[in-house]
């Protein structure tokens, strides 16, 4: 933990800390900052230390929902006039649209930002759960 903590990035005098890191006796929360607008969202992720028999730990890893909630909104804003309009302009001509259009349009709609989501937010929360089980060493525990 100490070693996340005191590492740094930038260079010169614009060095900033890569992970903020809080623990004490028996938790954890590590947040890694994020590079630039086209990277990915970190997850926040909460450990929580419990020694038995072995030492156990409990890990939530949490996902940014800001940007999932913005992406469902966003494709159910733009999916409404598709799915309800008679009649479009497309390509110029104000005419009424087949079905095989709007389910082009809904697709590229419902797409586009499920990408986005999955790339920014569901791929690092699965990367981060990668990395902490390498790192740590950590077993699942069979019920």
């Amino acid at each position: 933990m100490k070693y996340l903590d005191s590492k740094e990035s930038g260079i010169w005098k614009l060095r900033t800390k890569v992970y903020n890191v809080k623990f004490d006796k028996n938790c954890f929360l590590i947040k890694r900052r994020g590079g630039n607008a086209n990277g990915p969202i970190y997850p926040l992720v909460k450990g929580e230390i419990i020694q038995n028999e072995f030492i156990q730990v409990n890990l939530d890893i949490k996902p940014a929902y800001y940007l999932i909630i913005g992406a469902v909104l966003c494709s159910l804003a733009l999916l409404y006039p598709i799915l309800t309009d008679e009649k479009m302009t497309v390509n110029g001509v104000y005419r009424s649209v087949g079905l095989l259009e709007r389910m082009g349009w809904a697709a590229f709609v419902l797409a586009v930002p499920g990408f986005i989501c999955y790339f920014k937010t569901i791929k690092p929360v699965r990367d981060a759960e990668n990395w902490l089980i390498e790192k740590l060493k950590l077993e699942p525990i069979s019920s």
